[in-house]
């Protein structure tokens, strides 16, 4: 292994033809490449895939590899250095299965990034340009599964009507379309009311379920407009600003936690409705490059 990485790095100050010189077969290559990306080293096995495409860009492997690349970046957390990835991908090898997996990678990576907007363009683009139907049934469904994470049911519902009827089992559409007609029993509460209700300390928090939050509220708030009270009354003007500052402070600081408390409720319950959804059955496709073999392979949640 030693003497592999050895003859890669000196290679890359050759021209492409030179790897043949130097005795490298794409075969140890992908080796060395596919055995830091089993062992975790994902930074290794980026720059070993990308040195395969430098030196063997026309083996029918190179595809895979450049797409592996881009898959440890991902794995990285670099979401960034593995869109760059999936675009080169994309750019040199178009209209192979990477390409168009890579694609699919590009979407995940912008909502790692919070780029909804870029990861539903990305979707739209394979969805129009796509010549397989399951392709761009893929992509209307992972544009679905995006509105909804971006609580745009409706959105997410045209998506799903038009993924086509000879699809439509692969991706539970019946079942995701029905769990949604029941979208009323998600259990909200009113942010509005929330904050109005916590005119009465804690009162906001008991509305939102925080019952502690709630106690505590109330108990915090009434013992300081009572020491305020007796400051006051004790002829402790100092004592008593200080006191009722605080209460004040305390007192505004819980009708906005109050009302915060019931956006935090409306999200844990929308997302657990969310995660209820019956997922697709046949996930994407994950290649991985074998020194042996191409490997394709998906998972199936039951």
């Amino acid at each position: 292994m030693a003497l592999i990485c050895a003859c890669l790095f000196s290679g890359l100050l050759l021209p492409k033809a030179g790897a043949s010189q130097l005795g490298l077969s794409p075969e140890a290559v992908l080796e060395f490449a596919r055995e830091n990306f089993d062992n975790g080293d994902y930074r290794t096995a980026a720059i070993e895939f990308k040195r395969f495409v430098h030196f063997f860009p026309d083996h029918r492997r190179a595809p895979e590899a450049a797409y592996q690349a881009g898959a440890a970046y991902f794995h990285m957390k670099r979401y960034a250095r593995a869109i760059d990835a999936f675009k080169k991908l994309t750019a040199q090898f178009g209209g192979t299965e990477p390409a168009t997996e890579a694609r699919f990678m590009i979407s995940r990576c912008h909502v790692k990034l919070d780029n909804t907007r870029d990861a539903l363009y990305t979707l739209e683009r394979i969805r129009s340009e796509a010549k397989d139907s399951y392709v761009r049934d893929r992509a209307y469904y992972r544009i679905g599964r995006i509105r909804l994470d971006s609580q745009d049911i409706a959105g997410a519902e045209a998506a799903f009507e038009s993924i086509s009827p000879k699809n439509r089992p692969d991706f539970q559409v019946e079942k995701i379309l029905a769990h949604l007609d029941r979208k009323d029993e998600i259990s909200t509460r009113s942010p509005f009311l929330s904050g109005v209700l916590s005119i009465v300390p804690g009162g906001g928090y008991l509305y939102a379920g925080r019952y502690r939050e709630a106690l505590t509220a109330f108990l915090v708030t009434a013992g300081l407009a009572a020491a305020t009270w007796e400051s006051f009354d004790e002829d402790l003007y100092a004592l008593g600003g200080i006191t009722g500052f605080v209460g004040l402070g305390f007192y505004g600081g819980s009708m906005v936690g109050s009302i915060s408390s019931a956006h935090k409720y409306n999200r844990k319950n929308y997302r657990e409705y969310i995660d209820r959804l019956p997922s697709n059955r046949r996930a994407p496709l994950s290649l991985e490059v074998r020194p042996e073999a191409v490997m394709l392979s998906f998972c199936y949640r039951f």
